[in-house]
């Protein structure tokens, strides 16, 4: 008697706990039927879920000829409002500028004639690759976010939490970089400098940062002594002096800049009369141009004229 008692106490323990483990799938079921479509806003287990979707890449404020160029190695028109993928290179033409938004914390203004990447986006680091050319950019980072500019050719590094700061480069020169607000950190050459507000440093091709110096109050350009009205040399050149910092293009062709601000450059001249442009810009954005006297290649062999007499 005492065994089919113990025996039926089991059989019911069985049924009880088998009736609550199918009680249990039905429900679970139904409660993820209900959820089906609902997006999921991250977890406690994924606290940069959320922060992943917001990270996007927008191009605002299209003025001008701006392309991108992707996988398929095409340049291609972007408008406002266009997103592009990270690795994607964006370039602005003559006179163009854009603004980019860089996920929900900063803000890129490109210059004209300017070319850059962006090679990283995270929720916690973004990175710039500039190719060429001059970019603003606004950060608005939380604790532990960075943002960073490198330098193609270069290991030149800018890199902000928090403040708005401008990079500088035309060609193969020295690359400036120049803080409005906030501060910014400068590296190269495992050397650093903090640069900021108001401030500026300038990193020359296989040198640390310079020392942080004042942003000069005007944007000078001066030339030297002109080249020959006429000539028969195939080359003239032309010397001068800008800000240190400032970038220097003579007939559309960037040129170096010492430390100290002059320049100099041979230009190949054509047959005929010449133009020889100067154009200077620096990190805030300014520019000023100045002309040289036209110039006029005559590389004919003179004709010589006389009476032969017998």
């Amino acid at each position: 008697m005492t065994k089919r008692i113990i025996l039926a106490s089991c059989i019911v323990v069985v049924i009880v706990v088998l009736g609550f483990m199918v009680q249990r799938l039905v429900f679970s079921r139904a409660d993820d039927s209900d959820l089906a479509g609902v997006p999921s806003l991250g977890s406690a287990e994924d606290p940069n879920a959320q922060a992943s979707v917001a990270q996007r890449i927008v191009i605002r404020e299209v003025s001008g000829t701006v392309e991108r160029r992707g996988p398929d190695g095409q340049w291609k028109p972007l408008a406002s409002d266009d997103e592009v993928n990270p690795n994607d290179q964006i370039r602005t033409g003559p006179g163009a500028t854009a603004r980019i938004e860089v996920g929900d914390v900063v803000s890129v203004v490109v210059a004209e004639q300017t070319e850059l990447n962006v090679a990283e986006l995270s929720s916690t680091l973004s990175r710039i690759r500039l190719e060429d050319g001059r970019i603003v950019s606004e950060v608005r980072g939380s604790q532990g976010y960075r943002f960073r500019v490198q330098v193609k050719g270069s290991d030149a590094v800018a890199e902000t939490g928090r403040g708005k700061f401008a990079v500088l480069r035309r060609g193969e020169g020295a690359i400036t970089v120049a803080a409005e607000e906030g501060s910014v950190n400068v590296s190269a050459q495992d050397q650093g400098v903090r640069v900021e507000a108001g401030e500026q440093s300038v990193v020359a091709p296989g040198a640390p940062p310079s020392p942080p110096t004042k942003l000069p109050m005007s944007l000078l350009l001066k030339l030297g002594k002109p080249p020959p009205s006429r000539t028969r040399k195939s080359e003239a050149n032309v010397v001068g002096e800008t800000n240190p910092g400032a970038t220097v293009v003579i007939n559309g062709v960037a040129s170096t800049v010492g430390a100290d601000g002059k320049f100099t450059r041979v230009v190949t001249l054509r047959e005929g009369s010449n133009d020889i442009v100067v154009v200077v810009e620096d990190a805030m954005g300014r520019h000023t141009q100045a002309a040289l006297p036209e110039v006029t290649l005559d590389s004919r062999a003179p004709r010589v004229r006389g009476n032969v007499e017998w």
